[in-house]
């Protein structure tokens, strides 16, 4: 039988990585290319790194984790410790810019609800407006975390998503 602290040693890693950098990896950008993240990465030359139980490597010390989006996280997995010249690593990251984008653009409605895309539109449009480079634009499921974040609940339909009690502020 397997340790229960064995077991969670891993998810324990990545909930102080999250507490450390204050946030998940999708509110920065990857360090390599400068998309948005969506995942910690641990650092091939951490020391003392360790495997759980399912084989996965962790770290105890949150400093050792960088945020990568997928594909570079797989060639990151993939190239192993050779990866160091390729992915260098940073102490401070840059995080999304979080401005006034859903106040500008939408308004708490308790009998409104609002597609996902036309919602994701929307706010295209204000990143548009507001200068961002592609970079500092949200995917569409960072743009529904954000919009989860402000108490909006999605539900999944035949019609797509629907985002419920939101409404379009008229531009």
């Amino acid at each position: 039988m397997i340790d229960r602290s064995i077991e969670r040693a891993y998810d324990n890693a990545q909930a102080r990585v999250r507490e450390h950098y204050d946030g998940a990896a999708s509110a920065f950008l990857c360090v390599r290319c400068g998309e948005t993240a969506c995942r910690w990465a641990l650092d091939h030359r951490a020391p003392n790194a360790t495997l759980d139980h399912l084989g996965r490597r962790y770290s105890e010390e949150p400093h050792w984790y960088f945020p990568l989006c997928d594909r570079c996280e797989k060639l990151y997995a993939a190239m192993g410790p050779t990866a160091g010249p390729i992915f260098k690593r940073v102490s401070t990251f840059d995080v999304l810019p979080e401005p006034d984008w859903f106040t500008d653009t939408f308004a708490h409605s308790d009998d409104s609800s609002l597609l996902g895309t036309t919602g994701y539109n929307a706010y295209r449009v204000w990143s548009d407006a507001a200068g961002l480079s592609p970079s500092e634009v949200w995917s569409r499921k960072t743009f529904y975390a954000r919009v989860a974040n402000r108490g909006i609940a999605r539900r999944k339909t035949n019609n797509g998503v629907v985002l419920l009690r939101l409404k379009l502020i008229s531009n």
